[in-house]
């Protein structure tokens, strides 16, 4: 006869609001840094400017449905860089970023699920929680926009490289493929502005699993849910 589920798996427990919270406090660091209020509302941008062009050819105008098309192709010397660039605020957003997506961290997304995974928790939580991470492992496998020479295999692949060879300097050999990116001409530009724009982009999974812990939070500890959520539940009828 299986053993029944201890109290602890059917009821909440002081250490599963403790989760839910520092979980949704981190979160909310992150929307506040730098970074991220730089550029949640408009992507990284690569500024070129040519100090030199040597040569020029035209292609033939063409005739489409969006209008006429000319295509140009030049040769010269051109400096490039991202703009606005602050690493230090990149920095100070993985520092955060890091805690949510290791696996052996307290607060990580799989200890997270963990939690969702308990027998008191609604199974409509758990569902949204399964589906938060389903999107959050098909975008880190979309390829990437750009080729660094050494192509990454994937975003997941860059942001791995990037955090751990370049940021943290935790791993030698990811640290020597990301020196190969960064040696490609303007391939340092590309890897950071493909790198920033996957932090923004799986920011919206982590401000969506926000959501769901104060739903859990707001249900089972009694906790006050964000206005935003308040504003968007039904209205009861008098």
């Amino acid at each position: 006869m299986p053993s029944k589920p201890s109290l602890a798996s059917v009821s909440p427990t002081v250490e599963d609001r403790n989760l839910l919270i520092g979980f949704n406090e981190k979160v909310t660091r992150l929307e506040a840094t730098k970074f991220f209020q730089r550029y949640k509302d408009e992507p990284p941008n690569i500024i070129f400017k040519f100090e030199q062009i040597g040569h020029v050819e035209v292609t033939p105008a063409k005739s489409s449905d969006d209008g006429v098309n000319i295509g140009f192709s030049f040769c010269g010397f051109a400096h490039a860089w991202v703009e606005d660039f602050d690493q230090d605020a990149i920095e100070a957003f993985v520092l955060t970023y890091r805690l949510l997506t290791q696996d052996n961290d307290r607060y990580s997304i799989r200890n997270l699920a963990g939690l969702y995974a308990k027998n008191w928790m609604e199974p409509e939580g758990r569902e949204r929680l399964a589906e938060a991470r389903d999107g959050i492992a098909s975008y880190l496998a979309q390829d990437v926009t750009f080729d660094f020479g050494a192509r990454p295999e994937n975003v997941g692949v860059l942001m791995d490289v990037v955090v751990y060879g370049g940021l943290a300097h935790s791993n030698s050999e990811k640290e020597k493929r990301l020196r190969v990116w960064n040696e490609t001409g303007p391939g340092a530009n590309m890897v950071w502005v493909e790198f920033m724009a996957a932090l923004i982009g799986l920011m919206s999974y982590l401000l969506y699993i926000r959501d769901l812990n104060s739903v859990v939070l707001a249900n089972f500890f009694g906790i006050t849910p964000p206005v935003h959520l308040l504003a968007a539940a039904p209205q009861a009828r008098e």
